[in-house]
């Protein structure tokens, strides 16, 4: 069965010619508990998603506009953390969004990039 998720996922990572896929963790929407909310991204692929070099030491924000999968768009940022950690999150999704993404926990979430803008879509189960 065809997902239309799925479909705009995959179209979107074409007409970009990049994708960057993730399964939506607990820890990511903040089921857990833990202080660590937030979609952890890959080091290696770093400049799909920001300007900012991983440099140890330095922490870095990143402003980015979120676009879910039904269109509603959140102001997020992309963080660096050099200075107590060596990682990037995706954090600051808007309260409103939190259950739509909480939601989707254990889906695969697919993110594409241009020069101009961000895009994150949270797909279905």
């Amino acid at each position: 069965m065809k997902s239309p998720y799925c479909e705009r996922a995959i179209g979107d990572a074409l007409h970009h010619r990049n994708a960057l896929l993730k399964f939506v963790s607990p820890n990511n929407v903040g089921l857990t508990g833990s202080h660590e909310c937030g979609f952890y991204l890959p080091i290696s692929v770093w400049q799909m998603y920001t300007p900012h070099a991983p440099v140890k030491g330095r922490n870095n924000e990143h402003a980015v506009s979120i676009v879910l999968q039904d269109g509603r768009r959140t102001d997020s940022v992309i963080t660096w953390y050099g200075a107590a950690k060596h990682e990037y999150r995706l954090t600051r999704f808007s309260q409103k969004y939190t259950s739509v993404i909480q939601r989707h926990t254990s889906s695969l979430a697919s993110r594409t990039a241009t020069a101009t803008a961000s895009r994150y879509m949270a797909g279905t189960r």
